[in-house]
């Protein structure tokens, strides 16, 4: 959950532990403790607006696969 937390701190800076423990309640969908990619992929679709919250996280890991060159 801290990855989470710091992940929507660079967009959120003002959430609090108790908003980011729901966010991940909401992401973690398969109830083992972690999100994964599937979890995070099955999120996004039915919540297409937290894309949003996570894009400038995702630009910077080049995730979206454009080329920063």
């Amino acid at each position: 959950m801290a990855q989470l937390g710091y992940s929507i701190r660079q967009a959120i800076s003002n959430m609090d532990e108790f908003e980011i423990n729901e966010l991940f309640k909401l992401f973690e969908t398969d109830s083992d403790g972690r999100i994964s990619k599937d979890d995070f992929i099955a999120c996004s679709r039915r919540n297409p607006l937290l894309i949003a919250l996570f894009s400038p996280q995702l630009m910077h890991k080049n995730l979206f696969g454009v080329d920063d060159t």
